[in-house]
């Protein structure tokens, strides 16, 4: 039995969700069924498309208009449907990543390709996890971690150089870790050794707060004697609090 052929499914439309108003039908796209993002239009029937969507039916399908079914030659919208689109107000589409930036169609696009909640995926390929770009880790590069970049870059280094430069890269690595463990030590070190009078002088504060409080109580609660079948404590003296005479039960 042959393998059936993966095909992969693009949404290249807005989610109508996004719009602060009702976006009228003649902008949704017959291909995605979403609001046409980057629009363009079919010169026969005049109908509009995401430029993306209809670029990949074209190739997939066929040349033609999926509604007119006519040769498909594709222009840009004419001036009246292009003023209505770009006067269209949305919501940023990473909204649900905790993004809260509203604006029209041409600031949108410019937003969104520095917006701060857009989800990455990492570019190592052996790696799985997404995170929001205001989370990057390594600004120069769509991973999530320093172990991701070494193996990606090595990913990228395999089948197209020789031997000598992947040792040499790995080399690199290891010296690299070597000085970050050794910096991390010296600073754990530094840490411990400027810590030792702080905590010397907080013990020292504690242990004379409980001292003071033990001679507070030691007053109040001490043994007695005595003193012809009665038990008696100190009260004679002037520096005691609460002595009394207690009778032998």
């Amino acid at each position: 039995m042959k393998g059936k052929k993966r095909v992969e499914f693009v949404i290249y439309g807005l989610h109508p969700a996004l719009f602060c108003s009702e976006v009228d039908n003649y902008f949704i796209c017959p291909i995605c069924y979403f609001v046409a993002s980057d629009p363009v239009s079919c010169k026969s029937c005049e109908q509009i498309f995401c430029e993306g969507c209809i670029d990949r039916y074209s190739k997939i399908k066929e040349n033609k208009c999926r509604i007119c079914k006519i040769d498909l030659e594709i222009t840009p919208l004419r001036k009246f449907p292009r003023k209505v689109y770009e006067s269209f107000f949305l919501y940023c589409p990473n909204f649900n990543y905790g993004c809260r930036f509203e604006g029209g169609i041409k600031e949108m696009h410019e937003h969104k390709a520095i917006c701060d909640f857009k989800k990455i995926n990492c570019s190592n390929p052996i790696c799985a996890h997404n995170f929001l770009a205001k989370d990057k880790p390594i600004p120069e590069a769509d991973v999530c971690s320093m172990q991701c970049l070494e193996t990606f870059e090595i990913s990228e280094i395999l089948g197209k150089t020789g031997r000598v430069e992947v040792s040499k890269y790995f080399w690199k690595c290891l010296q690299n870790h070597r000085i970050k463990y050794e910096e991390s030590l010296e600073k754990e070190y530094l840490d411990a050794t400027s810590g030792k009078g702080t905590l010397k002088t907080e013990l020292e504060a504690e242990l004379k707060e409980l001292e003071d409080k033990f001679e507070e109580i030691k007053w109040h609660i001490h043994p007695g004697k005595y003193v012809n079948e009665v038990w008696t404590c100190c009260q004679d003296k002037k520096d005691t609090i609460g002595c009394s005479l207690l009778q032998r039960l």
